[in-house]
């Protein structure tokens, strides 16, 4: 028994270096391996609730603290951890040009990391992760609004209409 065990163990080490991902045997048996059973069942079913409820809950926070914005806003995401926030980039100073500009000086003042739009050809957005708890969310949101406060056009010597 030992012996055939090791073979297949060997087998399956010798079909998993032949291709570049999870044999197609590998993929077929995931399902039913990784599929929980009783208390693991359950304990998996509350956890999908209460992550589904922060998904939900946060990507209000992101309609929210972009309403009344000159800068960033942002459509409900639908089925993702993270939000595209679009970005006008004509509300901001010359040092602004594009979303990788934005994520670049967000990163260095804010010390927040924002991918720009254009890694997912995007271009004049960003993506933010939305699954961090609801007050860590908030405050990056702070820090993106103070941020755009501190780039926005100068209009004569009136700044445009301040965010939050």
């Amino acid at each position: 028994t030992d012996e055939r065990l090791r073979n297949i163990r060997a087998g399956m080490k010798n079909l998993s270096q032949l291709i570049l991902g999870a044999s197609a045997l590998i993929q077929a048996a995931l399902p039913r391996i990784l599929q929980p059973v009783g208390r693991e069942a359950d304990v998996l079913q509350q956890f999908e609730s209460r992550y589904m409820s922060i998904l939900r809950t946060n990507a209000e926070i992101c309609i929210e603290e972009c309403k009344g914005s000159a800068v960033i806003s942002s459509e409900a995401p639908e089925a993702a951890m993270y939000a595209m926030l679009k970005l006008d980039l004509d509300a901001l100073d010359d040092s602004i040009q594009t979303d990788t500009d934005f994520s670049r000086l967000l990163l260095v003042e804010q010390n927040m990391s924002l991918l720009p739009g254009a890694c997912f050809t995007m271009p004049g957005f960003i993506r933010m992760v939305i699954c961090p708890p609801p007050e860590t969310l908030k405050e990056a949101f702070r820090r993106i609004k103070e941020f755009c406060n501190a780039h926005m056009k100068d209009h004569g010597s009136v700044k445009k209409r301040r965010i939050g």
